[in-house]
C-alpha cells in the first residue's frame, strides 16, 4: 500500500517554489526532451523555498558561478493533487519498487481515478487535470509534479529574488523589484 489521497488547492494560492537560471519562465513553451513516455515527466516545483534552494547549484558553471531565480509559482485555477505518502519517495526507491503502479491500483481502489496500467502516471494525471506530490527527502518535504500538457493553463511563475553564486557560494541576493510576469524579459 502506498497511501494515495486527493486534497484541492484553490486558484490563487502558492503552490510551491523553483529555481531556475532564466529570469522569465516561459511555460507554453514546447519543452525539449520532454518525454510524455515517461512516468516521471513533469514540472517539479518545491512546497519550501528551501528545497527549491537546493537546486540552484544545478544552474551554476563548472567553477560553481553564475546567476539563479527564485520563481514563487501561484496557481491559476483550482486544483486537485494527488498526494502519495510512500515512503519509497524519500530514500529515491521509488523507482525500484514499480511505485508508478501502486500508485495507479490506489487511484482506481480509493479515488475511482482509472489510469492504464501501460500509461504514463504523470502525463496521465494531466489528461485528468491533476498534480501528484510526492515526499522530496526524508525529512518528509514535498515537491508537486505538474503534468508539461497543463502547466501552462494551472500556474504562473513570478521571479522575487535573484542569486549571485561565485565559487559554490552566495555572493550576493537581490529582491526583484517588479515581480510582474510580463516585465521579466532578460
Amino acid at each position: 500500500m502506498v497511501f494515495v489521497r486527493v486534497r484541492k488547492r484553490k486558484a490563487g494560492t502558492t503552490l510551491g517554489w523553483k529555481t531556475s537560471k532564466f529570469k522569465l519562465m516561459r511555460l507554453d513553451e514546447e519543452i525539449e526532451n520532454c518525454y510524455e513516455w515517461s512516468d516521471w515527466s513533469g514540472f517539479y516545483v518545491a512546497e519550501t523555498r528551501d528545497t527549491a534552494l537546493g537546486y540552484a547549484t544545478d544552474y551554476l558553471d563548472s567553477k560553481g558561478s553564475g546567476v539563479v531565480y527564485l520563481h514563487k509559482i501561484n496557481l491559476k485555477k483550482d486544483v486537485e493533487i494527488v498526494f502519495c505518502g510512500d515512503e519509497s519517495f524519500q530514500d529515491g526507491s521509488y523507482l525500484e519498487k514499480n511505485t508508478e503502479n501502486k500508485i495507479k491500483e490506489e487511484l482506481l481502489a480509493y479515488c475511482r481515478i482509472r489510469i492504464e496500467p501501460s500509461m504514463p502516471l504523470v502525463p496521465s494525471l494531466g489528461r485528468a487535470h491533476l498534480m501528484l506530490a510526492v515526499y522530496h527527502d526524508d525529512e518528509k518535504d514535498v515537491e508537486i509534479i505538474v503534468p508539461h500538457q497543463i502547466k501552462a493553463d494551472y500556474i504562473e511563475t513570478i521571479a522575487i529574488k535573484k542569486y549571485t553564486y561565485r565559487s559554490w557560494e552566495i555572493f550576493s541576493e537581490e529582491a526583484i523589484t517588479n515581480p510582474n510576469p510580463r516585465d521579466q524579459f532578460g
